[in-house]
């Protein structure tokens, strides 16, 4: 099973429950992209699912995001984390982060780089183990994540299943109030819901 379904084989791993006592704000921030589950106009006309950035200070669980509307066959680049970076830290709420825990994917390479502006904050990163400020989760391990995939659950039903547009995880069932016709997007276009994730 770990050679031909290691996400089977990881789910069935025992778990060690982690807390964050002891870590000072902004000591540690997770980062991660989870693609809404709701219909948004294009300017064009076309239809799509924004794109979530999404911040966790891990002490404190805040969350910060930022949307991104990708063009028709492209999706999250680094530069769009780049930017949701830097705007993290000229945030006053925020600032730099003593140490990233990210993702594995090739659109988070851009965090090798950012380890001696980390190391500039003094902060000692005592939940990061080995291998300096930058920590990347394990592949297939949605677990190692948990924190941020809790609240990615608890956004879609509590605050996205309500919405004209959503079209719950599965892109290919058109049911709700349609009949089997291609679901109507969210009204207002991308910025009006973005508007609406920013008011909580």
């Amino acid at each position: 099973q770990y050679r031909t379904d290691r996400k089977a084989w990881n789910d069935r791993r025992g778990r060690v429950r982690r807390s964050p006592e002891g870590l000072e704000p902004m000591q540690l921030v997770m980062c991660d992209v989870h693609h809404v589950d709701v219909l948004v106009q294009r300017t064009d006309g076309t239809t799509a699912t924004p794109k979530m950035i999404a911040w966790m200070d891990v002490a404190t669980h805040r969350l910060r995001v930022d949307l991104v509307l990708c063009e028709p066959g492209t999706g999250i680049r680094n530069a769009d984390l780049i930017d949701s970076f830097i705007d993290m830290t000229a945030d006053p709420g925020w600032g730099m982060p003593g140490g990233l825990y990210v993702d594995n994917g090739s659109e988070f390479r851009f965090a090798d780089f950012l380890a001696d502006a980390m190391q500039l904050r003094g902060v000692r990163v005592h939940a990061q183990g080995e291998g300096g400020p930058v920590k990347r989760s394990t592949p297939y391990e949605g677990s190692s994540k948990g924190l941020l995939e809790g609240t990615f659950r608890t956004l879609q039903q509590a605050c996205w299943a309500p919405l004209q547009g959503f079209i719950g995880g599965d892109r290919m069932n058109s049911k709700a109030a349609t009949l089997g016709q291609p679901q109507a997007p969210f009204p207002g276009g991308f910025e009006a819901f973005a508007a609406v994730v920013r008011n909580g």
